[in-house]
Parts: C-alpha cells; sequence; structure tokens
C-alpha cells in the first residue's frame, strides 16, 4: 500500500510540476499558477504541504529526486510482477530519470518543475 501511496503523490508532484511549467509559458507567473491550484479542486494536502519548495528552490529538501526515482523503480518493479498496467507510471518514471540523469538527483521533488522543457513526454 506504501507504494500506491507513493505513486499518487509522484503522480501529483509531476502534474504539479508540468501544470506550473505550461502556466509559466503562457505568461502566469509561479505564484500565480500556485495561488490558483492551491484554491481550486486540485488542492490536494500535498498541493498545499509543498507550496514553499515549487515557489522558492532554497527551501529545504524534504525528498530528493533521487528518492522518488528509487520509489517509482520500485512501484513499475511490482505493477510488473503483478500484472497491473502502469502507463502514466511509466511517464513519471521518464520524467524523474531524466532530471536525475540532468544532475537534479539531490535536489527536491519539486524541483522537477524547474526542469526544462517538460517534465513528462
Amino acid at each position: 500500500m506504501k507504494l500506491s501511496v507513493n505513486l499518487v503523490v509522484h503522480g501529483l508532484n509531476a502534474v504539479v510540476s508540468e501544470a506550473l511549467q505550461l502556466a509559466e509559458n503562457a505568461g502566469i507567473t509561479r505564484k500565480s499558477a500556485y495561488d490558483v491550484l492551491q484554491e481550486s479542486v486540485v488542492a490536494a494536502p500535498f498541493v498545499k504541504y509543498k507550496r514553499a519548495a515549487f515557489l522558492d528552490e532554497s527551501e529545504p529538501v524534504a525528498m530528493s529526486l533521487n528518492l522518488v526515482h528509487k520509489d517509482l523503480a520500485l512501484i513499475a518493479a511490482l505493477a510488473a510482477r503483478v500484472g497491473s498496467p502502469a502507463p502514466v507510471t511509466a511517464s513519471v518514471v521518464r520524467a524523474v530519470g531524466d532530471a536525475v540523469d540532468a544532475g537534479m538527483g539531490a535536489f527536491d521533488m519539486a524541483a522537477l518543475s524547474r526542469r526544462k522543457g517538460s517534465p513528462t513526454r
């Protein structure tokens, strides 16, 4: 169950990262975009909890992208072992793997939102 919960957390992190990049590329400030996310229907506790990390890259690391990558490998392995389709997981694995490969592994998971290009492909 822990891996299932972490899958939701890591998926939320990836989609919030992508949403922030989309908003910023459309000319909306990161803070304004986050304000809307936090006050909208998507305002899960994770969104409120990670606000500081998404808005200020100098915030302390709560969970590194290296640890996220490790979790995602465990999640993908479990999904394969039990025959559970995991296309969203595969997309998040690629995004986080690309960030780790780019030297961002020690950064907080919210740093995925600062990776150039779309965090998910």
